[in-house]
């Protein structure tokens, strides 16, 4: 990564107020859960299951595990910010306040250890993995989810400002992953990781979806642009024109685009 952002990869929602960011989050999830269910259950996931989720965020995938897992089973879900899961009260499911760069994790004891959002943030994410994968038993699985907004461009490529959308978008991303805010296009890594850890039985999947202007998904993008703006507009990474054209467009129910690509990646550890 090059540059000095000021940023230093810190989850930067801690800072926004509590109503917004748990409404970003809320929709966060409700995209990606059918995804992420599916991988899970692909991985085999089942009753008596002891499941570790990284970056639970609003909880919503640790109440369906819970669920999944039954009371035979056992959940802990952990965050850095733990403001949006301590009304989780559920029996078979324990909440912890953990940064998985640093803090212990008990070794050997999941079936599966999972992540999504997350690796994108940190500086070393192999690290956060080999972490993880020292907390699953041997035959354990780690499932990572992660995206990539190397597709986003406009559905229609004749479109008079469909060039001008995917220069100003990827003028952002690239500026977010030079200045070490955030990896925008770490999706594409997600399987090289898990084979760098020598996992077996490695697969990997991917989705993504045409959105149109004023959509929950494009609304979503308006509350992350909206939230990075002030460190934009701070280290000129967009000039006026740019950002004004990504608001203008972002509501425009008659403009389409390609959204990012949601790679899941997921491996079992060897058993020897």
């Amino acid at each position: 990564m090059g540059g000095d952002s000021g940023a230093s990869r810190e989850y930067a929602g801690r800072d926004q107020p509590f109503e917004h960011e748990r409404e970003r989050l809320t929709e966060l999830a409700r995209q990606l859960d059918p995804h992420t269910q599916r991988a899970m259950r692909g991985c085999g996931l089942a009753i008596g299951w002891h499941c570790l989720e990284i970056g639970a965020a609003v909880g919503s995938m640790s109440r369906w595990l819970a669920e999944q897992v039954g009371p035979e089973g056992r959940i802990v879900a952990c965050d850095i910010d733990t403001r949006f899961l301590n009304e989780l009260e559920l029996p078979n499911l324990e909440v912890r306040q953990l940064d998985v760069r640093s803090d212990a994790l008990e070794p050997e004891r999941f079936d599966l250890a999972y992540c999504r959002t997350l690796l994108l943030h940190l500086p070393e994410p192999v690290e956060a993995l080999r972490n993880m994968l020292a907390a699953l038993k041997p035959g354990g699985w780690l499932l990572v989810q992660e995206p990539d907004v190397g597709s986003i461009s406009a559905e229609n490529l004749d479109h008079p400002e469909a060039e001008a959308f995917s220069r100003s978008s990827h003028k952002l991303y690239r500026w977010l992953r030079d200045n070490d805010v955030f990896d925008p296009y770490l999706g594409r890594r997600l399987r090289g990781f898990l084979e760098d850890l020598a996992l077996e039985a490695i697969g990997c999947d991917a989705t993504t979806q045409i959105v149109r202007g004023g959509s929950p998904e494009v609304k979503l993008a308006i509350r992350t642009l909206a939230a990075m703006e002030p460190l934009l507009r701070a280290r000129g990474a967009l000039s006026e024109a740019e950002l004004a054209l990504l608001y203008r467009l972002y509501r425009d129910p008659g403009f389409g685009h390609v959204n990012s690509v949601q790679f899941a990646a997921w491996g079992r550890k060897p058993t020897h």
